[in-house]
Formats: structure tokens, sequence, C-alpha cells
């Protein structure tokens, strides 16, 4: 198994060097995880799992996250509002940011003890597992800076400055996202922006477009975007088959990100080493 990880990883890493043959890939990809099978690759793969039960971290440290009410919000738009994370991690997690010396680290899982306790959290756990309908996998982690950094006085766009690209993504057939804001995040903090109930189903346009401007998603979705703002150590749960946008803004935004996957192996997170 680890021979065919090396191998899957050392075509990955040939393919970004043709952009349209990875294109192309990313094309098949969300064909076979977002397609017309996916709802019977699901079902198979829940049956099928074997995956080792995560250890648990204690007692859950949100006792405002209410699991049922979660899933039923995730079942019908794809997101949920989940709990307000403490100041205390929220500052062990900058703590471990700043020891990178980097703005952006992935695989964060394993090596900061504050992440730790979210993404073994019991009721975060629970969460992922009632979602995916078996054990999940915890397949990527990330903290991370989306536009100028609010730490450096005197370093702000002219003004925001949105992405214009619409998209949804396709880490597995089926998989779950939890997203935490690390400091306040207003309308010009690089928000993230969602289009709730979009992620059951995608039509073969969508499949092979992957992307779209902001025009076409307003024409074909009248509710819009919805902007995502908070206070920091605002947390929200998200299925990412949901169209989506990564905005920059005049400000930027610090998250801690977490990934679960129902079979698809850590080892091919995309940004592993």
């Amino acid at each position: 198994m680890d021979l065919l990880i090396r191998i899957q990883k050392a075509a990955i890493r040939k393919l970004v060097q043709h952009r349209w043959l990875l294109y192309q890939c990313q094309k098949a990809r969300f064909l076979l995880f977002r397609g017309p099978f996916r709802d019977t690759l699901v079902r198979f793969f829940q049956k099928r799992s074997n995956t080792r039960s995560i250890a648990l971290q204690g007692p859950s440290i949100f006792p405002e996250l209410d699991v049922e009410q979660t899933l039923r919000e995730l079942d019908t738009a794809g997101y949920s509002e989940a709990f307000l994370l403490g100041p205390a991690h929220i500052e062990s997690l900058f703590e471990f940011l700043s020891s990178t010396g980097s703005k952006h680290v992935y695989e964060v899982h394993g090596r900061c003890g504050s992440f730790d306790e979210i993404a073994y959290d019991p009721k975060v756990v629970a969460v992922a597992r009632r979602y995916i309908g078996a054990e999940p996998i915890l397949y990527a982690s990330s903290l991370y800076l989306t536009g100028p950094d609010p730490k450096a006085k005197g370093i702000q766009a002219e003004k925001p400055e949105t992405e214009d690209l619409v998209h949804f993504d396709a880490n597995d057939f089926k998989d779950l996202n939890l997203f935490i804001y690390l400091n306040d995040v207003d309308q010009d903090t690089s928000p993230h922006f969602v289009i709730k109930r979009t992620h059951k189903e995608k039509s073969f346009r969508d499949l092979i477009t992957l992307r779209y401007n902001r025009g076409e998603i307003d024409r074909r979705f009248p509710s819009g975007l919805e902007t995502i703002t908070g206070p920091a150590g605002f947390a929200f749960f998200e299925d990412t088959s949901c169209f989506h946008i990564q905005s920059v803004g005049a400000k930027g935004r610090y998250t801690a990100s977490f990934c679960y996957t129902l079979q698809r192996s850590p080892k091919l997170a995309r940004y592993s080493s």
C-alpha cells in the first residue's frame, strides 16, 4: 500500500508540471467523487469501512455543540454553525503558527496539542462520524492566512478584492470540513462565502466546468452567496460539495481547517509531503 501511495504521489507531482493534463485528471476525480454513482459508492465504502476508531481527547470542550441539530442542518443545507473556540486555544494556535515561521501550515494534527484537542474532540468526531456514515479519517488539516496579514500594520489592499470563481470541492465520496476563524471576520476580512443547499446534486456541466464566475452563479441561484462572518473563534461545519468562495479582501483572515473523509487516505492529501 505504501508503494502504491508513493507511486500515486509521484504521479501527482509530475502532473503539476503539465497543467492541461492535471485539469483533465481533476475533472475525472470530480466525476468519480461527485458524479451519478456517488451515492452507490458512498454506501459501498460505508459498509466496507475498517478505519481504526479515532482516539478521542477526553470530555468535549464544546458543551454548546448540539450534535443532532448540527447533523440536521448539514443534511438540509450542507452548512452549520458549530461553536466558539476559546481565547486560550486561539492563542495556542497562533503560537504554533508563529513557531513554524510560515503563514500557511499543512498537516497540523499530531504537531500541536490545542489543534488535536479540537480535531479529536468527542462531539466534533461524533458529527463527522454520523455525517460521513462511518468512522471518519482525518484526511487533512491546516492553519492558514487568506489575504493581507491583519497583524502587520500598513499592509492592506486598497479595496476588497473578491475571488470571482465559485467552486466546490471533491475530497472524497463523502467528506466534511470544520473551519474556525482565528481573528474577527467581517465583510472586508476575506470572509468565506457559501451557497447553502447545493451539496447534494451536481449537473454534468458542473462536474466538468469545476469553476463558475459570479455572474453566472448569481443568475442560477437567486438567493446568492451567503457571507460567513463572525468573531475570533467562530467555527462552522461545511460539506464543501456546496458551491463556495474563499475570498480575498482588504484585511486578512486566519483559519484553522479540518477535513474528515470516508475512505481517502491522508497520505494522499493534496499538500502532504
